[in-house]
């Protein structure tokens, strides 16, 4: 097995429903009047392994404790249970192994589960699984109504290798990959084409301009020609639909002008007409960042009964043995952002990505000086035919982006946690709540059988205290043993360094590459940057490799100069690839807040097919080379091919800026990425 991080845990639904049985609606049936402990007596006790989404658990293999079965029960995980303390340990293909203890005290009472930990001394000396690999998941034992023949149920969970037990519930969904703005929303326009019952939308930025079509002939075309391509006028377009916009607040209660500063009026003038079936809030995080200490996160239990009593209605006359953890309350202070950018169509489609509805958000996969679409949108003709002409540079330098589009259960995942927003919203914490009406409900899709396993995680600051983006990201290092590969904006995540060093021990194979930017040197986290870097390097050597994006045009004109014209590229990508099997891409930066409170939200896939493909077409793009088996090759073989071709785009770019002899002209878009060894500002690991 495989070693990764102990998580939250797990819920069920029952596949032995002649023999097993629930729970009570409050999750609190373990209680008397007052809290105070109801004495259960079990004689027979049923065992149902599920994984953390309460589904049965296909191969699953139970050790017990020495226990008679019960077998006129008609389970074949029935037992009978001792007197003091027994244990159950539970493994299965592509999960962690679990263990749990069950106590009957010296009333004959049974007592709450406890998940047991590597160590634990419940546990045998010599179990038949490795202990170390035990991931603690919690357990329930669930008492039939009063009357029942049935036996009372221990339902244990096991944790995934893979996807993170405190996200949603993986399933299948037809999935595309987008590695570039001009790709996703083209995509997105034509599904807002067809939408019927909803729309939602929730970004960073929204600028009611943002041209989602930009077509071949786009430079000529004039501001009213471009209006029905942009993101205002698509929505509008669709009187019938319900629309709903969220947008992050920036620290609205202390600069009250900052409220405003990402979003226009056109957008909020939309709040005020309950009769154009169009809503907007603007939404802060009230988690207060500390700007030098680390960030102590709230840990929530995961909700066990809500889990359950989702899945399995019919045990509404069940009961609990033992009580939940209630939610933490709410700390009302402002501070930090909703930073997530999703779109969902009619509860079927949704689109995650790092895109906000801004200006900057767009660009070709070619990422060309000269693209005359890549101007604001108020830009004249003459100046996007001066770029077209290859006489000025454009508004906007180039960007590399990406994204997916998810059709299945996914987009009732991405609905329910925009949904959980909007009515958090609702309740007073938004700008134009009072406007705002309650959220739909919108219906799970079948999974279709041609799609990938893919799942929906976050980030969420409280009340709701998520952060299965972490969990995701910690068992992907932990498995890697041939490649990661990171693409983002920030390279400033040292809680993540031990999982890293984990995965380098475990696996003298791996290698780690990281594409980003340069960093400013006034920039609050170039420290966190400079130590994430030095950290890797000591931990890998030259298993890791830094790197930077560029843009070159050697027939470049500009301003009336000839020549060859370098770029920085804008690396505003968050994505990860491990090995062939694991990607995931969305809003969350690879920085310590995106995984503790920052709102965010990603996409997990877990498909080989899927990610060879992802893997081919993005390194092919990235490195100007199409003939390298990027989809098949070792960690070692990928890293070295682009190591090499950053190395000579280097060297032709310091002999063009030289105005020497270039070796040869730059191909792809990667470079060498140094970092200064100093900085100026001292700041909290979790503050940026």
């Amino acid at each position: 097995m495989r070693t990764s991080t102990a998580l939250m845990v797990a819920v069920v639904m029952l596949p032995l429903w002649g023999a097993c049985g629930g729970t009570d609606s409050g999750g609190n049936g373990g209680s008397g009047p007052g809290g105070s402990p109801v004495c259960h007596h079990v004689d027979d006790l049923s065992v149902v392994v599920t994984d953390a989404w309460g589904r049965p658990v296909v191969g699953a293999a139970l050790l017990h404790s020495q226990m008679e079965a019960c077998d006129d029960r008609g389970s074949p995980d029935c037992f009978r249970l001792p007197d003091g303390i027994s244990w159950f340990a539970a493994s299965a293909p592509g999960y962690r192994p679990a263990a749990v203890a069950v106590e009957q005290d010296s009333d004959g009472c049974v007592l709450s589960p406890i998940s047991l930990a590597p160590g634990s001394e419940q546990l045998p000396a010599q179990p038949a699984f490795p202990e170390d690999d035990l991931v603690p998941m919690p357990a329930e034992i669930l008492l039939p109504p009063s009357g029942s023949a049935e036996a009372p149920v221990l339902f244990m969970a096991l944790s995934h290798e893979w996807f993170a037990d405190s996200g949603s519930p993986p399933a299948l969904n037809r999935t595309e990959f987008f590695l570039s703005g001009e790709e996703l929303y083209a995509s997105l326009a034509d599904d807002l084409a067809v939408a019927a019952k909803t729309v939602t939308c929730a970004t960073w930025w929204w600028q009611s301009d943002f041209e989602l079509l930009r077509p071949p002939n786009h430079p000529l075309l004039s501001e009213q020609e471009r209006w029905p391509n942009t993101a205002m006028a698509i929505l509008l377009s669709l009187p019938a639909v319900s629309k709903r916009v969220l947008v992050g607040r920036f620290t609205g209660e202390t600069a009250t002008g900052m409220a405003y500063v990402n979003t226009d009026t056109l957008l909020r003038q939309r709040a005020y007409d309950p009769g154009d079936n169009f809503e907007v809030m603007i939404q802060g995080n009230p988690t207060p960042v500390p700007l030098h200490d680390p960030f102590v996160p709230i840990e929530h239990p995961m909700p066990y009964a809500h889990r359950l009593l989702g899945n399995n209605p019919d045990l509404d006359e069940w009961t609990f043995v033992g009580t939940e953890t209630a939610q933490s309350p709410l700390v009302a202070v402002e501070a930090a952002s909703w930073h997530q950018k999703v779109w969902t169509i009619d509860g079927r489609v949704a689109y995650v990505s790092g895109m906000n509805v801004k200006s900057s958000d767009w660009d070709t996969t070619q990422h060309a000086v000269f693209e005359p679409r890549r101007m604001k949108y108020i830009s004249p003709a003459e100046d996007r035919k001066a770029v077209a002409d290859r006489l000025a540079f454009p508004d906007l330098g180039p960007r590399k982006d990406a994204g997916v589009r998810l059709e299945g259960p996914a987009a009732h995942a991405v609905d329910s946690i925009l949904g959980a927003r909007w009515e958090w919203g609702r309740g007073g914490d938004a700008l134009f709540h009072e406007y705002a009406t309650a959220y739909p409900t919108a219906a799970v899709a079948d999974e279709p059988p041609d799609g990938v396993p893919a799942q929906i995680v976050a980030t969420t600051p409280e009340p709701f205290g998520e952060r299965s983006i972490l969990e995701a990201h910690r068992k992907a290092i932990r498995n890697a043993e041939s490649l990661i590969y990171i693409e983002d904006q920030y390279w400033r995540i040292p809680m993540l360094l031990p999982d890293f060093a984990q995965s380098l021990q475990a696996h003298p194979g791996l290698r780690i590459i990281v594409v980003t930017k340069p960093v400013s040197l006034a920039d609050g986290a170039l420290r966190w940057t400079i130590e994430m870097d030095r950290e890797l390097k000591e931990l890998a050597g030259d298993r890791y490799l830094l790197l930077q994006a560029r843009v070159a045009d050697m027939d470049g004109t500009a301003d009336g100069e000839s020549g060859p014209v370098l770029q920085p590229m804008d690396v505003h990508t968050k994505l990860v690839i491990v090995d062939d099997r694991f990607l995931t891409v969305g809003s969350a930066n690879k920085n310590n807040r995106g995984m503790l409170y920052e709102g965010e939200m990603n996409a997990v896939i877990l498909d080989p097919q899927f990610v060879a493909q992802v893997r081919a077409r993005l390194f092919s793009n990235i490195s100007g080379d199409d003939q390298f088996p990027w989809a098949t090759a070792a960690g070692g073989e990928v890293l070295e091919r682009m190591r090499q071709l950053a190395l000579n785009n280097e060297e032709a770019r310091l002999a063009l800026e030289a105005a020497s002899p270039a070796p040869g002209s730059p191909v792809g878009f990667l470079y060498p990425l140094e970092l200064p060894s100093q900085y100026l500002l001292d700041c909290g690991p979790d503050a940026f």
